[in-house]
């Protein structure tokens, strides 16, 4: 998740189902 503060929403939505 932190790795991917850039696109947040994006990573969060690739990596969890929410």
């Amino acid at each position: 998740m932190l790795a991917c503060i850039f696109e947040q929403c994006i990573c969060w939505k690739r990596q969890l189902p929410t």
